[in-house]
């Protein structure tokens, strides 16, 4: 199959508009070959970081694809949202911290422990037996049991690692003190929930330094996120989808608004974070990619 061919495949099978086959694949092909140059031999993880709805996925499935096409690299895959905490779990967070932590994604509502353990058995140099693959079912707010989730059986080469947060770090408390938006005002208003998933992410730092190659994507604004996500939501449920919290746009720049503190502080640290810088524009094309050493 020729690059041509492959960019549309790919675009046909993810239900992508004709603009990634000219605007975008190309971009992606020369991070996945960056990717390849970056194997030298011994378990690489690399990070794919970037706001709400900025691509991660798609990128993701891009290079493992490509990859597997063009190298006899073997690879894997995890998200950061794969390893979101159990309904019930967030419910006693809610319950006995702040009722905002009901809502996956912000620092605090992860599994770090099964992501650590997870991560360590697909890195070990020693790999010897079968690795589950943690999968969190959005539309239905859980986990998917371990024997319903996918299994990694051989030693992966490459890890491809994705989540928005990747890369954020906490912030001294002072700079938490005013409120960044409508639901932080008004739901936060002691800065409880702040303080708290400020906190939190100092558990996450060990899990970014493990990272062999970041890779930043960075969207135009924070209301093209907002859009965005309210995009996929309605994807979520014409797919049959079972969570039907955000109906409109006005529930999703609520709930985008639980992610937005972290997002604009990513943002502006995402060129110096990234080996790999990728820019997006207003469509959804990438504009612009940065590669090590160009």
């Amino acid at each position: 199959m020729n690059n041509r061919d492959f960019f549309k495949h790919f675009a046909g099978r993810q239900a992508l508009p004709d603009s990634f086959v000219t605007r975008t694949a190309p971009a992606y092909e020369r991070i996945a070959m960056a990717v390849r140059r970056a194997s030298i031999g011994t378990p690489l993880l690399i990070g794919i970081s970037g706001s709400q709805g900025t691509g991660k996925s798609t990128l993701s499935v891009f290079i493992r694809d490509w990859l597997r096409q063009h190298s006899s690299l073997r690879v894997a895959s995890l998200s950061l949202d794969d390893c979101y905490l159990t309904r019930a779990q967030r419910e006693t967070l809610a319950r006995t911290v702040h009722p905002l932590l009901i809502t996956r994604g912000p620092p605090g509502t992860h599994d770090l422990a099964l992501l650590r353990n997870t991560l360590t058995s697909l890195l070990d140099p020693d790999f010897s037996a079968n690795v589950t693959l943690p999968r969190f079912n959005k539309a239905l707010d859980e986990r998917l049991a371990p024997e319903d989730s996918p299994v990694c059986e051989q030693a992966p080469d490459i890890v491809l690692f994705d989540g928005w947060l990747l890369g954020c770090a906490p912030v001294s408390e002072a700079r938490l003190a005013s409120p960044c938006n409508a639901l932080e005002q008004h739901e936060d208003s002691t800065g409880q929930w702040r303080r708290y998933t400020n906190a939190q992410l100092q558990h996450y730092q060990a899990l970014w330094r493990s990272i062999d190659l970041f890779i930043g994507l960075r969207a135009p604004s924070f209301e093209h996120t907002q859009q965005w996500r309210f995009d996929a939501e309605q994807r979520l449920m014409l797919e049959g989808g079972q969570d039907r919290r955000h109906r409109n746009i006005a529930e999703i720049r609520r709930f985008t608004q639980h992610f937005q503190r972290f997002s604009a502080r990513l943002q502006r640290s995402m060129n110096t974070l990234s080996d790999i810088d990728v820019e997006l524009d207003a469509d959804h094309c990438v504009t612009s990619v940065r590669l090590p050493d160009s």
